[in-house]
């Protein structure tokens, strides 16, 4: 028997921390169209700190464009291939736990039989990175756990966690 602690979902905390490359490029939008109307009978030289906040708002919605596509992309890849069975899976006990502080500056990490997995609240990446600091499933050595997970290059992203309870004999 097996309870389900975590599943691939969506993270939209995660997805509020992706707008502010956007909030960042429409005030500098608004910033530099609003100096190069004020200095329109200047200079050109005058006009042209309006004109740069314009370009670097248009780099900033370019970043945004490309970390929430991408974000978008990779979360529906991973979504596939956990519901067609495409994923590793690990059954054990957590050992070698190293929690994360909740100041961050360091990576959460542990082992179940012999595969190793680390992850921050702190950075933004798809499938489970909850610190235990921050209210996450994995707390301690010693949790018996069943992890599915994507290998990637340098990381495993982690799509579903359950907890497996042990198994108690016959006539007990």
């Amino acid at each position: 028997m097996e309870q389900v602690l975590y599943e691939l979902h969506i993270n939209y905390i995660d997805g509020l921390f992706l707008l502010i490359p956007l909030a960042l490029s429409v005030g500098f939008f608004i910033i530099g169209r609003q100096m190069k109307n004020k200095m329109a009978h200047q200079l050109w030289k005058h006009r042209l700190g309006g004109l740069l906040f314009q370009i670097i708002s248009l780099v900033m919605l370019v970043v945004f464009l490309f970390v929430m596509g991408s974000s978008i992309l990779l979360y529906a890849a991973c979504r596939r291939l956990w519901k067609s069975g495409e994923v590793s899976e690990v059954t054990g006990y957590v050992e070698n736990y190293h929690p994360m502080p909740a100041s961050g500056h360091d990576m959460e990490s542990f082992e179940i039989d012999g595969v190793s997995f680390s992850y921050s609240n702190f950075v933004l990446q798809t499938g489970y990175h909850c610190a235990a600091s921050w209210g996450g499933v994995i707390t301690h050595n010693g949790q018996h756990l069943k992890i599915q997970y994507i290998p990637m290059e340098n990381e495993k992203l982690i799509v579903y966690i359950a907890e497996v309870a042990e198994q108690r004999g016959a006539g007990t």
